[in-house]
């Protein structure tokens, strides 16, 4: 099984066509290492700008993964692929908030949505975007990231 904590960064970037791009990448977490410490090497081109815990989900393994989002100038090298839907994952049960099943895909839509929160209320966080990625992530509401539209 391996360690108990998995720590996983979804780099983000805004692309000159308004889309927003990410990279996953993670590690388990070693003994007496710290969380934040590990999301930051693996995060770390030598311009890393923001680090942003995101949310944790059980892994079928047992294990818990630890999301990160992070944000560095510029378009980050490496496999990538662009968030095409910023469509909630959900259980669709109330008492059950884990969904049995989460994409990469909606794991990177949800950091997206932490980034254009922070990008609206924190001045600081707002600081450190490229102007491609404030630009995209204005397009996202800026509520908090769990917060959706009540549907009539």
């Amino acid at each position: 099984m391996g360690g108990a904590v998995v720590v996983e960064v979804i780099a983000l970037w805004g692309d000159s066509d308004g889309a927003i791009g990410y990279r996953q990448s993670q590690a388990e977490l070693g003994d007496a290492e710290h969380p934040d410490a590990l999301a930051r090497t693996l995060a770390d081109d030598g311009r890393l700008k923001l680090l942003h815990s995101t949310s944790w989900r059980f892994l079928p393994t047992g294990q818990v993964m630890l999301t990160y989002a992070a944000v560095s100038d510029g378009n980050v090298s490496g496999q990538s692929s662009h968030i095409e839907d910023f469509e909630p994952a959900s259980s669709g049960d109330p008492m059950a908030p884990c969904p049995v099943w989460v994409t990469g895909q909606q794991v990177a839509a949800h950091a997206a949505r932490h980034l254009a929160f922070l990008a609206a209320t924190d001045p600081n966080s707002c600081a450190t975007l490229t102007e491609a990625l404030r630009s995209a992530l204005d397009r996202l509401p800026a509520g908090l990231a769990g917060a959706l539209p009540r549907s009539s």
